[in-house]
């Protein structure tokens, strides 16, 4: 077995940049949903849910499809 200490922990610098890059847009995504809720209110927190709901009903169909 493996001793705790002699686990390689390193990461790539490819990898570091793919962490970045979604992080990246996690934030900013989130940012942009801020301000859109800050600039239009109660229509911009619920409309991203609902724009959702073909793209989730679809998978939904194709999960239960097989």
């Amino acid at each position: 077995m493996t001793q705790p200490s002699q686990i390689d922990h390193t990461c790539t610098t490819t990898e570091r940049r793919n962490t970045r890059v979604i992080l990246s847009i996690t934030f900013m995504a989130l940012i942009t949903w801020g301000l859109a809720i800050a600039k239009w209110g109660l229509p911009a927190l619920f409309l991203p849910a609902v724009c959702l709901v073909p793209i989730l009903m679809f998978l939904l169909v194709l999960i239960s499809r097989g």
